[in-house]
């Protein structure tokens, strides 16, 4: 089934603004609003900005317009929230036109070439964005500096004292084989979701039952032997059903183990935020998702790279990528990876928002003082600093925490 491309998110966001400040941006229109609803309270606003005077002469949208005000916006910008619009109406249009061609081709009509031109040049103009001043950018952010960004937490305390996540961004995490890179994916999406977040969570490389035997473990605090082999008491068994009733039925937590295209992974994240919403995607790994092009591995994986990030810009969602690290980092004294281990492609790096590894060195090194202690370390941040977070790795349970100090 194709989804027809728009944003209640974005549409709400700027009819909340219309209505507080009586204003439109010269650029939005009737038909930048897909739902109904929505576009039924622009025309209204169009004639009158006061949203008192446009209830009392529309009674019967009063309920419409509560919705539309308690709808949980993005804290996206007004800007990227227009610029979603307008390229959501660009696609609906483009839509419209390529199947009224489509139709006078199948009907053998006469077709005017250098008309459709005309029609595709001015549907291209109408997106064009217009210049804006400096001036205008900084006190736009000045009148809303006592705004607090609404950044997205990992329930990791030492990770949050540095970490920044905002909806749009792309974070790459990536570490050697054995680090505990699915663990801590699984880790970071349970706590999410215990933090009231929607996840969404594409495994490429493990089947769905590996991943429950690992979140059983996880949330049970039974060891993964004790899973895979079965050997689980019946004490076991009450406790972990306990454990699901209790904390795992009610989050918002989806998970797929089918091997992707990014078209495919596409069309089921904007499926599932039209339906449900989604503030977090994350997917395992990147060097998995299918492509059907004839370019290098190399030009392929940063193509991937780049659209996921436009994906994230496109849809106000996080995307968590895992990736691959190159054999040279074993090679070297110091195994902490840094940003050119990024395997395949440098415009992985050039596209993350923020690039973050997994080290544990107790992995290399058998008389480690640091047993069972996992080092999450952000390498590039675009909107905050660089640094590392020490976490307590529990490999019998899968479990990851904060570390008692």
């Amino acid at each position: 089934m194709e989804i027809i491309p728009y944003s209640k998110n974005a549409e709400s966001f700027i009819l909340n603004g219309i209505i507080t400040s009586q204003s439109i941006d010269e650029r939005v229109d009737s038909d930048c609003f897909h739902i109904p609803m929505h576009k039924d309270i622009f025309i209204e606003l169009e004639r009158n900005r006061n949203i008192e005077v446009v209830l009392e002469n529309r009674p019967e949208l009063t309920e419409n317009v509560k919705a539309v005000m308690m709808d949980d916006l993005p804290i996206g910008t007004k800007e990227h929230n227009i610029e979603l619009l307008l390229l959501n109406r660009k696609r609906r249009k483009l839509i419209e036109f390529s199947e009224e061609l489509a139709s006078k081709v199948y009907s053998r009509e006469k077709i005017d070439i250098q008309e459709y031109q005309s029609k595709l040049t001015k549907l291209d103009d109408t997106v064009a964005k217009e210049s804006e001043s400096f001036y205008d950018l900084c006190l736009s952010y000045i009148e809303n500096i006592d705004v607090k960004p609404d950044f997205l937490r990992t329930n990791f305390k030492d990770l949050d004292r540095f970490l920044y996540i905002e909806r749009s961004d792309l974070i790459m995490l990536a570490a050697r084989p054995s680090m505990g890179k699915t663990a801590f994916q699984l880790q970071l999406g349970l706590n999410f979701a215990f933090l009231n977040y929607k996840v969404l969570a594409f495994s490429l490389e493990m089947k769905n039952g590996q991943l429950a035997q690992r979140l059983i473990a996880n949330i049970a605090g039974i060891t993964l032997d004790k899973i895979r082999n079965k050997n689980i008491s019946d004490e076991d068994k009450q406790k972990l059903t306990s454990r699901l009733e209790t904390h795992i039925k009610k989050l918002h937590l989806d998970i797929s183990d089918r091997n992707y295209s990014f078209s495919a992974i596409k069309k089921i994240v904007m499926k599932q935020k039209q339906e449900k919403g989604i503030d977090v995607v994350m997917i395992d790994f990147l060097q998995l998702i299918a492509t059907n092009t004839k370019k290098s591995k190399n030009d392929a994986i940063g193509e991937v790279s780049r659209k996921l990030k436009e994906m994230a810009k496109e849809l106000d969602v996080v995307i968590i990528l895992l990736s691959q690290l190159s054999r040279k980092v074993d090679e070297r004294i110091d195994k902490r990876p840094i940003l050119s281990d990024l395997r395949d492609s440098g415009e992985i790096e050039a596209n993350a928002d923020t690039a973050m590894f997994l080290y544990c060195d107790d992995y290399y090194n058998k008389d480690s003082e640091e047993k069972n202690i996992m080092q999450v370390i952000v390498r590039k941040q675009r909107q905050g600093q660089l640094g590392a977070a020490y976490l307590y790795f529990e490999k019998e349970t899968q479990k990851i925490k904060d570390l008692a100090r």
